[in-house]
């Protein structure tokens, strides 16, 4: 069994923001291997809501662009198969859509 300790004031900075109606976004800063991902990976769980989570890899833009958008895909419609190749030449494009795709469901986008 895991422990999450010690972040008891973060957490309760994070579950401020869903108390407003609106989206939000949150920049988590820090040093490497300070647990930024790990408290917002607890949170999420804690807070009830879906979560959409990816990981960028070193990569050319558009590339990073379709990967995110298949996360996304998968979330939206589960078990639909295969990704279709939705290809964005901006990341204005790609945001964009997301946004439709998510509409008003309470959801935790960590990317």
């Amino acid at each position: 069994m895991s422990r999450f300790i010690g972040r008891e004031r973060d957490i309760a900075a994070l579950n401020a923001l869903l108390q407003r109606q609106e989206a939000q976004l949150v920049l988590v800063d820090g040093r490497r291997r300070s647990g930024k991902t790990t408290l917002l990976l607890e949170w999420a769980k804690q807070s009830g809501r879906e979560k959409i989570y990816w990981v960028a890899a070193r990569d050319v833009a558009a590339q990073l662009r379709q990967g995110l958008m298949a996360e996304v895909w998968s979330w939206a419609y589960p078990g639909s198969g295969e990704t279709p190749k939705l290809a964005f030449d901006t990341w204005q494009g790609v945001f964009d859509t997301i946004a439709r795709m998510i509409d008003d469901k309470p959801v935790v986008l960590i990317l």
